[in-house]
């Protein structure tokens, strides 16, 4: 059988479903620059004009769970993928994240080392949870 490539897209409306965020969200972080889809029309204002990823979809997740589970604020995640940028990462799904006292971390892949995102500080982790 030969090798067939799978597109997974994803509209609004099930990215709404998905994440657990709201369609109006997803509008203004894409007009904002925050957050775009991954396949979208320059003309935002057509029907399905934003289609997500995948990784889109596991990106936005991966926020909505900082936003509602660990009560980080969109100011505090604008910062996040800034910084997050310009330590080489391009999507939100690309990281592993930890919440470690109210603070931001993420896994250096080559080490496995957890960082603080604001002071480079590294953290120790004896029991926790993360979500990617």
């Amino acid at each position: 059988m030969a090798n067939e490539e799978v597109v997974r897209a994803f509209s609004a409306e099930h990215v709404v479903r998905l994440t657990g965020l709201s369609e109006s969200q997803l509008r203004s972080w894409d007009r904002i620059g925050f957050f775009s889809p991954a396949y979208a029309y320059e003309d935002r204002h057509s029907p399905y004009s934003r289609v997500y990823s995948f990784r889109d979809v596991v990106g936005l997740r991966t926020i909505a769970v900082l936003l509602q589970q660990y009560q980080v604020s969109v100011q505090q995640l604008k910062l996040v993928a800034k910084k997050l940028v310009s330590k080489g990462f391009d999507n939100w799904a690309d990281v592993k994240l930890y919440v470690v006292k109210k603070q931001v971390h993420f896994q250096r892949p080559a080490t496995r080392d957890v960082e603080g995102v604001w002071d480079g500080q590294f953290a120790m982790l004896a029991d926790y949870r993360c979500h990617q």
